[in-house]
């Protein structure tokens, strides 16, 4: 098990690897999130200040997640 361990990568931004091991089966699987999905999940401390920024000036958390995910994916690509 160790090699498939030594095995999962993580690219931010991209996709994130993670085992998975149950009633014997042993799985190495894939995240990949869609932008918004991206922004609604993330742990990243900037997001959740700009986030809650957005929220103060009056946005809905739908409303600032969508702006967000827009202004962070265009500026990644």
């Amino acid at each position: 098990m160790i090699p498939l361990i030594k095995s999962i990568s993580f690219v931010p931004g991209k996709f994130s690897e993670m085992l998975l091991y149950a009633s014997g089966v042993t799985v190495v699987g894939r995240l990949l999130l869609d932008k918004y999905s991206a922004t609604l999940y993330s742990t990243d401390a900037k997001d959740f200040t700009q986030l809650k920024t957005m929220q103060a000036q009056g946005m809905t958390l739908d409303e600032a997640i969508e702006a967000l995910s827009i202004k962070k994916y265009r500026e990644a690509a």
